[in-house]
C-alpha cells in the first residue's frame, strides 16, 4: 500500500518462458499474523474472533497433521472435505480487505527466497540452487494432499514423471534466467520491510541507472 505496485496473487502465479508472471485468480488466504495489514473494520466480529482458529487449522502445522492422519489408512479425504465444510478457509477477496490495485502480469526482476529463523541472512544465491529451492516450494510446501506422492504417477502423452520434471526445470530456468537473485532469512515476518529496500538497492547499482541513490557510499539495509 505504500508503494505504487500492483497485487499480483497471494500464493500461487504462472510463470511464463519468457520471464513474465501471471496472476493466478484466487482469494487471498488471511492469517493472524496479515492483520496488521488489514482494516479490521471491514470483517465482520464473528470472522475476527474466529479468524485465529480458523487460520492454525489451516496452516502448515494444520496440514502437516492432516499429513500424518493419512499416514494411519484413514479416509483422510473425506475427512478434508468435513474440514472444508464445516471450517472454511479465510479467504477474502484482497480488494476487500485493503485498498489496491489489481496487476494480470508483470516481468520477473526478482527472485527472493524468503526464509525465517536465525541468524539474519541476506545473500545472493547460485543459479543452480535457486532452481532447486523453486521447484521444491513448488511441489506442496504444506504436504497435504500429498501431492509429492501422487506425482510420480503423472503422464502427459509420452511424458512420464521424470521427463516432465526435467521440462519444468527447463521451462523454470528460461523464466528466471535474468532474475536477480536473494535469499533473505529473517526473525519474524518482515520480509515485506526488508526486501523493498534490498531491490531497489540493487536497481541503484546496475550500470546505467538514474535512480537518486548515492551508490559510491550507499545506506546499509539492516537485516535483522
Amino acid at each position: 500500500m505504500q508503494r505504487s505496485w500492483g497485487f499480483i496473487s497471494d500464493d500461487m502465479a504462472i510463470l511464463t518462458p519468457a520471464g513474465e508472471i501471471l496472476s493466478y485468480p484466487k482469494p487471498m488466504t488471511l492469517s493472524s499474523h496479515t492483520m496488521s495489514a488489514v482494516n479490521e473494520a471491514v470483517l465482520p466480529r464473528a470472522d475476527r474472533f474466529m479468524l485465529a482458529v480458523r487460520s492454525r487449522v489451516h496452516s502448515k502445522q494444520g496440514r502437516s497433521a492432516g499429513h500424518a492422519l493419512g499416514r494411519l489408512n484413514l479416509p483422510i479425504v473425506t475427512i478434508n472435505a468435513w474440514v472444508q465444510l464445516l471450517d472454511p478457509p479465510p479467504k477474502y477477496h484482497v480488494q476487500s480487505l485493503i485498498d489496491c490495485d489489481l496487476t494480470d502480469r508483470a516481468p520477473i526482476d526478482s527472485v527472493v527466497l524468503m526464509e525465517r529463523g536465525a541468524p539474519a541472512l541476506a545473500e545472493v544465491p547460485d543459479f543452480g540452487p535457486t532452481i532447486d529451492r523453486l521447484i521444491e516450494n513448488t511441489d506442496d510446501a504444506y504436504t497435504f494432499p500429498p501431492f509429492a506422492a501422487l506425482a510420480p504417477l503423472l503422464h502427459f502423452g509420452d511424458l512420464d514423471y521424470p521427463a516432465l520434471r526435467r521440462r519444468e526445470r527447463e521451462l523454470l530456468e528460461r523464466a528466471v534466467g535474468q532474475a536477480w537473485r536473494l535469499r533473505l532469512r529473517v526473525v519474524g515476518h518482515g520480509w515485506s520491510e526488508l526486501i523493498p529496500s534490498l531491490v531497489e538497492r540493487h536497481r541503484a547499482q546496475l550500470p546505467g541507472s538514474t535512480d537518486a541513490v548515492d551508490t559510491a557510499r550507499p545506506e546499509p539495509v539492516p537485516v535483522a
